[in-house]
């Protein structure tokens, strides 16, 4: 459901744009920002209206977006969007042109409504025809689809290239929601015309990023990587970071899909730089991890670790808990692949005490795994044992039994490392059926080798060599040739005689 879903009720929501009600579903989830816009337009307190905006700029803008729009559309006897109390829509618009300029700088909607105020009279016939056109066809039940490709001529006869760009955009949000891919990007293309012969830049911005991700959702990396650069430039000429930032992002992935990645670093570089800059910490940790990431795939190395970090710094600046709990779980990894298990303790236990404070559940398992692993590898079995038990109860409650398996088997192999044979014993064999039952060969392999290794312990040499030959099997069948290797060296040197028993 996604993007196609988001895109249907964008489309919807352009629909009431030029029709009064037919888009009053989606403006119903703007209550709160309606109360406090009336509250501006009525008491003159713009306080928390200015606070919200500051706090969202992307969301002020789509809700101030949507009313100018609304103001616009509606015929001279129509004062303004009833849900306002039918106050006069110009001074609604002048209240939140003059708001989104003091948070954004944009001068887009003082310049719209100067335009509004040299309307003629069959400016507004026309409008009225379009009007009429979309909502009889809504009435009826035609398709939007058909009514949009109706409504385009008019607009086009009116010579109004905004226009144009709205009823493109809609088309091709529709076309997109109805899995038609090519139409639905040409049409993104012609609304990206007509609103930069319109001089209407946000809206010429957010045209070129929907026909962006469209064409990155189908591979079409390279054009893609064309519209998304467009976008994030004009995102910085009208001085809308967050937005600039945004495309950036979008960018570096096309960039990677078309096998560039140095350009790729370099987007996210200017990406990271920009949003510091802006101080917007959530969307710089993810240009850093993104950028840190792309350098991973070519490798380890001992810098990567460092920068998921300051990205987890980031994060936890921003507030956002799974971001924190995210960079510092890849931070961990960074450092257990570089060979520095303590700060990868350290790491991961950070990331685990964000993801309980953010109330995940889902990676919770997995990331206990690899705290037990680090805890290991640092000697503290103790803390490792604790963690490997937590991952089962985890994984059962997901009735995973290839989960709670694998955490029963390293618990296994961790007490045998300490010499408590008797739990080890207890947490491999409660391992063993598991492992059977869910398929996973790797796992009962590695399970067959901790309790051939205790057979061995105990002197139940037949036992060891039996379980050490099945471990060998399994182990290769599941693809692990080096571990299956060093099973069938354990098993040959219980052939060897003694020492001075040679003959």
């Amino acid at each position: 459901m996604g993007r196609f879903a988001g895109k249907c009720l964008t489309a919807v929501a352009l629909l009431g744009i030029l029709v009064p009600g037919m888009g009053s579903s989606a403006r119903a989830a703007d209550d709160d920002y309606f109360r406090l816009i009336r509250r501006a337009v009525t008491d003159e307190d713009r306080t928390e209206l200015t606070r919200l905006a500051r706090l969202d700029s992307w969301r002020f803008r789509q809700v101030t977006n949507r009313l100018a729009d609304l103001a616009m559309a509606q015929m001279p006897e129509m004062d303004g969007d009833r849900s306002l109390g039918g106050y006069n829509r110009f001074v609604i618009s002048g209240v939140l042109a003059s708001i989104y300029m003091e948070v954004t700088g944009d001068k887009t909607l003082a310049r719209q409504l100067r335009r509004m105020r040299d309307w003629t009279h069959e400016d507004l016939l026309e409008r009225r025809r379009i009007n009429s056109l979309l909502a009889t066809a809504h009435e009826e039940g035609e398709p939007p689809l058909r009514a949009l490709e109706r409504a385009i001529p008019v607009c086009r006869r009116l010579e109004d290239d905004r226009c144009v760009g709205m009823l493109h955009g809609s088309l091709g949000a529709l076309l997109e929601a109805a899995h038609r891919p090519v139409m639905a990007s040409l049409n993104f293309e012609k609304a990206a015309e007509g609103f930069r012969r319109a001089g209407e830049l946000p809206r010429l911005r957010d045209a070129l990023l929907s026909r962006g991700q469209l064409l990155l959702a189908h591979g079409d990396n390279a054009e893609a990587a064309t519209d998304l650069g467009a976008a994030a430039a004009v995102s910085r000429r009208v001085g809308d970071m967050p937005a600039s930032v945004g495309s950036l992002l979008l960018l570096a992935e096309a960039l990677v899909g078309d096998d560039r990645r140095q350009p790729a670093l370099d987007a996210l570089a200017e990406a990271r730089d920009l949003a510091i800059t802006a101080d917007l910490p959530i969307l710089a940790a993810r240009a850093i991890m993104l950028r840190t990431g792309i350098r991973d795939q070519a490798g380890p190395t001992a810098g990567t670790a460092p920068d998921y970090e300051a990205a987890a710094r980031l994060a936890e600046k921003g507030g956002n808990l799974l971001l924190v709990s995210r960079a510092y779980l890849e931070a961990a990894r960074a450092n257990a692949r570089v060979g520095d298990p303590a700060q990868g303790a350290e790491d991961i236990e950070k990331a685990l005490a964000a993801a309980r404070l953010a109330g995940v559940d889902n990676g919770l398992p997995v990331m206990l795994l690899l705290a037990g692993d680090l805890h290991g590898r640092v000697e503290d079995w103790e803390r490792a044992v604790r963690r490997f038990d937590e991952a089962a109860r985890r994984f059962g409650e997901f009735e995973d039994d290839e989960g709670v398996a694998r955490a029963l088997e390293q618990k296994g192999t961790t007490l045998l490392e300490v010499e408590k044979f008797d739990a080890a014993r207890q947490a491999l064999a409660e391992a063993l059926p598991l492992a059977r039952q869910s398929g996973s060969m790797a796992i009962e392999g590695r399970v067959e080798g901790g309790l051939a290794a205790l057979a061995l312990i105990r002197g139940d040499m037949e036992e060891a060599r039996r379980r050490y030959d099945r471990s060998a099997d399994l182990l290769e069948r599941a693809g692990d040739s080096f571990q299956a290797l060093r099973m069938r060296d354990l098993r040959r040197s219980l052939e060897t005689p003694p020492p001075g028993n040679e003959r």
